[in-house]
């Protein structure tokens, strides 16, 4: 019972985790915004702060945009 508890526990939050790295690093790339399916408080706060940041780096932040793309390879 233990076993399947904590496999359906790492299912259920490293899904989210791995769809925002995914969403993220095509946000950067393209400069378009985050979005996410799942509504988690800490998430949405994480989400409004990557999207200010990506917002900052189009308007006259390319360089900004540059090392962000070099830290997420």
């Amino acid at each position: 019972l233990g076993l399947i508890l904590y496999f359906f526990m790492v299912r259920l939050i490293e899904k989210p985790i791995r769809q925002l790295n995914i969403d993220m690093d095509k946000a950067i790339k393209e400069g378009s915004q985050v979005e996410s399916p799942y509504n988690f408080p800490v998430v949405s706060a994480l989400l409004t702060n990557i999207n200010s940041l990506i917002s900052r780096a189009q308007d006259g932040g390319h360089r900004l945009l540059y090392i962000l793309i070099l830290y997420y390879q």
